[in-house]
C-alpha cells in the first residue's frame, strides 16, 4: 500500500482509497490525473465511476482549485455528476470556488495511522 509520505501528492493516496472503496462495493472505477481534463496542470486525481455517472476530483493542499473547476465543468458538460473532494482545511475555499461548478463537495483528512477519513458531503453554494 502506498503511504502519503511516499508521494508527491496526497491526492493520489486518497484517490486510491476511494478506488478501493468503490471496488469493494462492486463498481468498476478508473483513476487518472485530473490534468487530463483541464487546460493546464492543476494537480489532483480524477476518480471515475461509470455505473454511477460520477466523477470525483480528488484534491490536496497543493491542488489548484480553479483548474480543477475547469476540469469538472468540462465533465459535467459531458453529462457526468461532478464531485470535488478536498482536504478538510480547504472546505471554505472550495465552497466558494465550486459553487455552481460541482454537484457535491466532500472533505477528507488523514489520521495519524494514514487512514483516510471522509466527512459528509454538501452542495456548494455561493458564499
Amino acid at each position: 500500500m502506498t503511504r502519503p509520505e511516499d508521494l508527491s501528492c496526497d491526492c493520489v493516496f486518497v484517490a486510491e482509497a476511494a478506488q478501493r472503496s468503490y471496488i469493494l462495493n462492486g463498481y468498476e472505477v478508473f483513476v487518472s490525473p485530473l490534468s487530463n481534463w483541464a487546460d493546464h496542470e492543476c494537480g489532483g486525481q480524477l476518480v471515475t465511476v461509470p455505473a454511477l455517472g460520477r466523477c470525483e476530483a480528488v484534491l490536496d493542499a497543493s491542488s489548484e482549485l480553479v483548474g480543477a473547476l475547469d476540469a469538472l465543468q468540462a465533465l459535467t458538460a459531458d453529462g457526468w455528476s461532478a464531485w470535488a473532494v478536498v482536504p478538510l482545511g480547504r472546505l471554505g475555499e472550495a465552497q466558494a470556488v465550486f459553487a455552481g461548478g460541482a454537484d457535491y463537495l466532500q472533505g477528507w483528512w488523514a489520521q495519524s495511522d494514514n487512514a483516510i477519513r471522509p466527512v459528509g458531503f454538501t452542495t456548494p453554494e455561493p458564499v
